[in-house]
């Protein structure tokens, strides 16, 4: 399950990296993002199940 939470931008660590799966060899990137507004208490309390 997803959820879009706003804008975001890339903060750090950005690298390549590749993940097997299936037998299949897939290259990512990946990276630290940051969000460009804070999520709301309630919010984050709701995806992190901190209710």
């Amino acid at each position: 399950m997803y959820y879009y939470v706003g804008r975001v931008e890339s903060y750090a660590n950005l690298h390549a990296t590749q993940r097997h799966d299936d037998g299949k060899t897939i290259s990512l990137m990946t990276a630290d993002l940051r969000l460009a507004k804070p999520l709301s208490t309630e919010l984050y309390r709701h995806l992190t199940g901190q209710n």
